[in-house]
């Protein structure tokens, strides 16, 4: 079993449960997450079947006692709905999930790259349906449409960088065609144009995609390996602003934003390789290591692997404490596609231990201090699979010395995109961990352990022979 490396590390870490207990063993994460996934099912068709989620309001995020507020099915996370239930039939076998998917994802506005593959995707890796197949493409073609050849920072060698511009949350002194635009949730969607490039055969798709993902990257990222939400690029001079909608300030780390693009470098690692491109796949590892090493070895991160909703913003303000399920989800899916990327065992039992830890916490039900959004006697607690999600739904730069942003943070929600991630990782383990993991990973001390002993070694493979292109930041 390729975990049983990661199995054995955090034994040595396990909660010693209390003596009440020790007639009953605590349950295996493959248990945890069976469990999960038949209260998923239920959770999922509840939702389906609630008054105000009609063929044009789809589920979005629902706050403690509350309806769903919902979207247009034009929303980013539109497709999350749809895809979630082809996740369930595929992680089940039970086709009823595959009738709810399919009854939700063609309803779905899917010329976006996003909404089309989370609905239209996840339904031909199903069941192979070729029309699922051309929605996908299609969607990839009209972002590919998009692009913008941009110069270096110095404003010389025109195309020597390039985005899928971004269109929306753009202030007017950052338009087109004197600015473009491109956000870390967009790194996930590299994985689309790739994808389909390999399924057409498309070359330019291909390399235009890799700019894209290493243009992001480098203008979005920092030295720490933290990241900045936007970056906004002079077409002409090659200049960029970055700024940081959804986070606690412009010098902090969103913690979603983190966990997008831990996963989005690892998607195009793993299509980089697909594709039999070796240098591609080493460099976007390294990112993706270094995104995930900043994550890993946070002194904010709790013990359980769900972290507040911005690594930065501490105990300086009233939600210090919100903690963001859904950014801990896409985190666990990209760890996942991480150790599938590492050939060295302490690198790949780093990131799928900090996988399993995480999947620990959200498939342990609230009433043990976890976030699965059930209630003892198997019932939901309310809506949606998890709870604790985060959703900044209204901003606005603050004015004076503060250096923080003035915006409506939903605390304690159940989000869309937080419990299709989960699914997404749980499918994910179950095919790189086909064998039951022999103890529960939820325990104090288990991320770290992983973060004592798997540092030095990691530090010391990424030093081993690898080729870095040089990273071109925002001046």
């Amino acid at each position: 079993m390729p975990a049983r490396g990661v199995v054995v590390l955090l034994a040595a870490c396990a909660f010693h449960w209390p003596v009440a207990s020790a007639a009953a063993e605590p349950p295996t994460l493959q248990q945890r997450l069976q469990d999960a996934v038949a209260f998923a099912g239920s959770s999922l068709i509840a939702t389906a079947n609630a008054a105000n989620v009609t063929d044009t309001d789809f589920p979005c995020y629902a706050e403690p006692g509350q309806d769903w507020e919902t979207r247009s099915p034009a929303d980013w996370g539109s497709g999350m709905f749809g895809g979630s239930f082809w996740l369930l039939a595929k992680l089940t076998g039970d086709t009823q999930y595959a009738t709810f998917g399919q009854l939700w994802s063609v309803k779905v506005d899917a010329t976006a790259a996003g909404p089309a593959w989370d609905a239209c995707k996840t339904w031909y890796d199903y069941n192979g349906d070729p029309a699922a197949r051309n929605v996908v493409i299609a969607a990839a073609q009209l972002q590919t449409s998009t692009y913008v050849p941009l110069p270096d920072a110095n404003g010389q060698n025109p195309g020597s960088r390039g985005v899928f511009t971004a269109t929306g949350w753009r202030p007017d002194h950052y338009r087109a065609p004197t600015w473009a635009a491109t956000y870390v949730d967009q790194m996930l969607f590299m994985q689309v144009g790739l994808w389909t490039a390999s399924q057409t055969d498309d070359s330019d798709m291909y390399d235009k995609c890799i700019l894209a993902a290493r243009t992001s990257h480098d203008l979005l990222s920092r030295p720490d390996g933290g990241t900045h939400h936007w970056a906004y690029i002079n077409t002409t001079t090659g200049s960029c602003i970055t700024t940081q909608y959804q986070g606690y300030n412009d010098s902090t780390t969103w913690a979603r934003g983190q966990a997008w693009m831990i996963h989005g470098l690892a998607d195009v690692a793993l299509c980089a390789r697909q594709a039999g491109d070796p240098p591609t796949t080493d460099e976007f590892r390294g990112y993706a290591e270094a995104a995930a090493d900043y994550w890993l070895d946070n002194p904010a991160l709790p013990a359980d692997g769900i972290p507040i909703w911005d690594f930065n913003a501490g105990s300086t303000v009233p939600s210090h404490l919100d903690r963001d399920t859904s950014a801990a989800a896409i985190a666990a899916s990209g760890f996942i596609d991480l150790s599938r990327l590492e050939t060295d065992p302490a690198l790949k039992a780093r990131y799928l231990g900090a996988a399993e830890v995480i999947l620990t916490s959200l498939s342990t039900p609230i009433d043990q201090a976890g976030y699965l959004n059930q209630n003892p006697d198997g019932s939901s607690a309310g809506n949606g699979i998890l709870t604790h999600g985060v959703y900044v739904h209204s901003y606005s730069k603050a004015t004076g010395n503060s250096g923080q942003f003035s915006k409506s943070v939903v605390d304690n929600a159940a989000t869309i995109w937080g419990d299709y991630y989960f699914l997404e990782a749980i499918a994910k383990y179950e095919a790189v961990v086909p064998e039951p993991a022999s103890i529960s990973l939820l325990a104090v001390g288990g991320l770290a352990i992983l973060r004592r002993r798997g540092r030095r070694r990691a530090q010391k493979s990424r030093r081993r022979g690898r080729t870095w292109v040089p990273r071109l930041r925002c001046g």
